[in-house]
């Protein structure tokens, strides 16, 4: 029988600080910090926008080579 635990390992993409990722400042997520969160960059890219829809915010995001580039602006 499976053991019953308190909570699933590792954090929510939910639970990083969304109010500073959006506050307009353009930032970077590198490959190498996206592959230790252990997330696809897409997810966190589709994350980001929910994230600003929830803030009355909108999510600029660019993909490079070099990562995941976003921006919060005001709706």
């Amino acid at each position: 029988m499976p053991e019953i635990v308190d909570s699933l390992p590792g954090g929510s993409l939910g639970d990083l600080p969304w109010d500073e990722y959006l506050d307009g400042q353009v930032r970077l997520f590198t490959n190498g910090e996206i592959d230790g969160m252990g997330v696809k960059l897409g997810s966190l890219r589709s994350v980001c926008h929910s994230m600003a829809a929830t803030r009355g915010k909108k999510c600029r995001t660019r993909i490079t080579d070099e990562g995941l580039y976003i921006q919060g602006k005001e709706a």
